[in-house]
């Protein structure tokens, strides 16, 4: 029997897989995890000392706006947020927000109220008209028994009356007393599309507010 040569190619692919082995400890070892290297690297007594140097000198030069500010007293801190002292069972959280909203933009918002009450100046509004000021007088009444029982907001009785006297304000042709009934019942109608989050619908207002007097075209 012949004996046979043994073969290169298996120690070719032995050493192949030697030299791959090497590489992967050579790579592993030039990168390492920084959190693992933390871990298992011990400083020496000299370094840890510099390094602790090193990052109080940083903390007292990174500058903080805050510490450089003036403390605010207790008094301005009650001004700006009232309801601080509040207790959190007696009141909730939107009485609070109101409460704080109030006090730190309810003059602005008076102020500006004020000036557009003057652009819209309805003094006189009856001047050329049939309607005496019982009658409107009245008329208001009916409107706040209307609103409420339809439980409309505050203020859509508000801008109600607002509209109504402006109509009468601004109009030339004079109205008859006749007229006024019309013009409330539009004015609430209009108003509780602003306001109100449920607002009134034609149909409420054709059949039991204006009792079906109103003709609709």
């Amino acid at each position: 029997m012949e004996a046979h040569e043994p073969s290169s190619h298996g120690f070719d692919q032995d050493q192949r897989v030697m030299r791959e082995n090497e590489n992967i400890n050579i790579y592993n070892q030039s990168i390492s995890c920084p959190v693992a290297s933390s871990q298992v690297h011990q400083e020496s007594p000299s370094n840890s000392v510099s390094r602790d140097d090193e990052s109080q000198s940083q903390q007292q030069s990174i500058y903080c706006p805050s510490s450089a500010m003036p403390a605010e007293s207790s008094d301005q801190i009650m001004e700006k947020h009232p309801t601080r002292d509040m207790s959190r069972q007696e009141t909730t959280d939107v009485q609070r927000q109101n409460i704080n909203v109030r006090a730190e933009l309810g003059d602005d918002v008076e102020n500006y109220l004020r000036i557009r009450e003057q652009e819209f100046d309805t003094r006189d509004c009856l001047q050329r008209h049939e309607v005496t000021a019982p009658v409107r007088a009245r008329m208001i009444d009916w409107v706040i028994e209307v609103l409420t029982n339809f439980y409309c907001d505050d203020q859509t009785f508000f801008i109600a009356i607002s509209l109504m006297d402006r109509y009468l304000k601004h109009c030339q042709h004079p109205q008859k007393i006749s007229s006024l009934h019309i013009l409330g019942v539009t004015s609430m109608f209009i108003a509780s599309k602003f306001e109100d989050i449920n607002p009134l619908r034609m149909k409420t207002v054709d059949e039991k507010i204006s009792q079906k007097k109103i003709p609709i075209d």
